[in-house]
C-alpha cells in the first residue's frame, strides 16, 4: 500500500470518527437545585474549577446513564436504604446541530449507605438518541464534591408538610423560641405582686 493510500485511509477514519468523538465530550454545564439551596448551583466545564465539574460528572454516572456502558453499572430497581432529600441536576449537552439538549438526573447525595442517582429512561438528545436511564450507585466522593461546590454538608431538615428548611432557618427559629421564652419569664416576674417584708 502506498504512503498516499495509507494517509488517505487514516484521514477517512479520523473524519468518520470525528463526529462521534465530538459528541462524546459530555455536558458543557449543569445546575443543581434542591432543598437548602438559595438558588441553583452552577457547574461548568469552562471554569477554573472544571476539574471538579468533570469529577462530579464521572462520579454521578452521567455517561453510563445517558450513553450506556459495558459492563453496565445501571440498575433497574432502586437500591435499598434511605434516600434522603432529592436534588435535580440539569445538564446542557451540546448536540450535533450546535444546539444544547437538556437532560435531568435526580440526585440523592445524602442517601444511606452512599449517594444514589436516578436517570429517567428515554430522554431525547442528539436528535434521535435516548438516555439509557436507571438507578446508579454513585461514587462515595460525589457528596464531598457537591459540598465543595456549595451543597449543604448535612441534609436540610424537612417539616411534615414536605417543605424543607435550612439549618440557618432552624437556628433562627431556635433563637426566636428562646427570646419568646425569656420575654415570657420577664413579664411574669414583673406582674407578680411584691411580697411584704
Amino acid at each position: 500500500m502506498t504512503r498516499f493510500a495509507v494517509t488517505t485511509l487514516v484521514a477517512l477514519v479520523v473524519a468518520a470518527l470525528a463526529p462521534s468523538l465530538a459528541l462524546a465530550k459530555g455536558p458543557s454545564a449543569a445546575s443543581l437545585m434542591g432543598p437548602g439551596l438559595a438558588g441553583p448551583l452552577k457547574l461548568s466545564s469552562r471554569t477554573p474549577a472544571s476539574d471538579s465539574f468533570w469529577t462530579i460528572v464521572d462520579d454521578i454516572g452521567f455517561f453510563p446513564a445517558v450513553f450506556g456502558q459495558s459492563p453496565d453499572p445501571m440498575l433497574s430497581e432502586r437500591p435499598p436504604g434511605s434516600l434522603g432529600p432529592k436534588y435535580v441536576m440539569t445538564y446542557a449537552l451540546p448536540g450535533p446541530n450546535g444546539e444544547n439538549d437538556v437532560l435531568h438526573q435526580d440526585i440523592y447525595p445524602y442517601a444511606q449507605p452512599g449517594p444514589v442517582v436516578f436517570t429517567q429512561r428515554g430522554q431525547a438528545f442528539f436528535v434521535d438518541q435516548r438516555t439509557r436511564g436507571g438507578w446508579f450507585v454513585a461514587k462515595a466522593s460525589l457528596k464531598s464534591s457537591l459540598v465543595a461546590a456549595g451543597l449543604p454538608a448535612s441534609p436540610p431538615v424537612s417539616p411534615p408538610d414536605g417543605r424543607s428548611i435550612s439549618s440557618r432557618e432552624v437556628a433562627l427559629l431556635a433563637a426566636l423560641v428562646a427570646f419568646v421564652g425569656a420575654l415570657t419569664i420577664l413579664i411574669r416576674r414583673r406582674s407578680q405582686p411584691a411580697r411584704a417584708v
